[in-house]
């Protein structure tokens, strides 16, 4: 407690129904796993060079959980409808591909 009978509170903390709760009190979320591959080809010819490029983004296609909502209560005062439900997915499946010519001025 604070000289003046108030309560401290800290960034990783938040009201539940008018009690002081720290965060993660309600459980932790899952781990999330990505895997990324990338895939490069060159070709040598008369001193310049061809590059193929592949980028493969989530090669499972994972879908994990990086983000839930963590308000308890509105401002109202009333319970949050959304508290711990899914914010955000981790992006799915994702291809980039290039291709670069090095003319070897």
């Amino acid at each position: 407690m604070k000289g003046g009978g108030e309560f401290e509170t800290i960034a990783e903390s938040f009201y539940n129904q008018g009690v002081f709760t720290p965060r993660a009190s309600g459980g932790r979320s899952e781990e999330f796993y990505n895997i990324d591959i990338g895939l490069k080809y060159n070709i040598e010819f008369n001193g310049s060079s061809l590059v193929f490029r592949a980028d493969i983004f989530n090669v499972f296609d994972w879908d994990g959980v990086t983000e839930q909502d963590e308000v308890a209560d509105e401002e109202s005062g009333v319970a949050s409808a959304t508290c711990v439900l899914h914010k955000c997915l981790q992006r799915g499946r994702g291809v980039r591909m290039g291709v670069t010519y090095d003319f070897g001025l």
